[in-house]
C-alpha cells in the first residue's frame, strides 16, 4: 500500500517561528527589496508583516534551487507576492539583521547594535512556488484568520 504525501498547512509567514523543523507548510510572502533574491544560493528573502503590531518580525529564507527551471522572472520581482509550499528548516533568532553577501549559506547575520525588534529567520526548502497575482492583502489576511479559527474549533 502506498503512502499519500503529507499535506501542507496553510499559515501566515509570522507563524513559521512556531512550526517544527521538517513540517510541510504553505504561506504567502513578499519580496520587499532588490536584495530579496540571493542568486548564488538561489534563496528568496520573504516577508509579510502580519500582524503589524506584533513587535516580532519573522523573515523566511526560502531555498528555491530545485525550482530554478520553472521559476518565472516575473514571480521574483520586487514587490511580488508569492505562494510557497515548503519544508521548514532551522530557525535563527536575533534582535537585528544585517545582509551578509559573503556567505552562501546565510543571507542574514546578527548586527551588534541596540535591538529594535525581535526577529526570527526561518529557513525553508521550497517544493512549489507561484505568483499570488494582484492580491487583496487585507481580504487574504481576514480569510486566513477565519479559516484557521474554523479549523481549530
Amino acid at each position: 500500500m502506498s503512502k499519500a504525501p503529507t499535506p501542507s498547512r496553510l499559515m501566515f509567514l509570522s507563524q513559521l517561528k512556531d512550526i517544527n523543523t521538517g513540517d510541510k507548510i504553505r504561506f504567502l510572502g513578499c519580496l520587499h527589496s532588490v536584495d530579496s533574491y540571493d542568486v548564488p544560493s538561489a534563496t528568496l528573502i520573504l516577508e509579510h508583516n502580519f500582524p503589524a503590531d506584533s513587535g516580532h518580525k519573522v523573515v523566511a529564507q526560502v531555498d528555491i534551487e530545485q525550482l530554478l527551471d520553472s521559476v518565472k522572472h516575473d514571480d521574483i520581482q520586487v514587490g511580488s507576492w508569492i505562494n510557497i509550499v515548503a519544508y521548514v528548516g532551522k530557525r535563527v533568532k536575533t534582535s537585528n539583521l544585517n545582509r551578509n553577501r559573503s556567505s552562501r549559506s546565510k543571507q542574514f547575520t546578527a548586527r551588534k547594535e541596540t535591538p529594535k525588534e525581535a526577529i526570527t529567520i526561518v529557513n525553508a526548502k521550497a517544493l512549489m512556488l507561484w505568483s499570488a497575482g494582484a492580491i487583496k492583502l487585507d481580504a487574504y489576511e481576514s480569510s486566513l484568520q477565519q479559516y484557521q479559527q474554523a479549523s481549530e474549533g
